[in-house]
């Protein structure tokens, strides 16, 4: 029985190294009520989003986040505990988010921007 856990344990993969890899923009989701107005700007930011950005996580812990063919670098941390993702770009800006689901396909981040929470749903692409 040892053997058998011990076996299972190690086939597991760490979530530092399933954060690996390039993840697509599934689905985004907002959680606020907003002004139809603003409603409809937002709802067009997002779907230009989640049709041209992806993020590239490397293994020595740097990124590639490409939104709209602009790119931004940077660099990485996953907390131990895999509950949030620490983005340190190059102009030393932070963008932190709380991990809601990580697995070897698929990422859930949430975060807030000017009070309206989102929520990122990407895929991991295949190599």
């Amino acid at each position: 029985v040892l053997f058998i856990t011990i076996f299972i344990l190690s086939c597991s993969k760490e979530p530092s190294k399933q954060i690996i890899g390039e993840w697509k923009v599934a689905d985004i989701a907002y959680s606020e009520k907003v002004d139809p107005d603003l409603k409809q700007m937002l709802d067009e930011t997002i779907k230009e989003t989640k049709e041209s950005s992806s993020w590239t996580l490397n293994e020595n812990g740097t990124f590639v986040k490409m939104i709209s063919e602009q790119s931004s670098n940077g660099k990485w941390v996953l907390s131990e505990d895999a509950k949030s993702l620490t983005l340190t770009y190059e102009d030393g800006s932070q963008e932190v988010s709380k991990v809601i689901e990580l697995s070897d396909s698929k990422l859930v981040i949430s975060y807030k921007i000017n009070d309206i929470e989102y929520t990122n749903t990407y895929e991991k692409k295949e190599n």
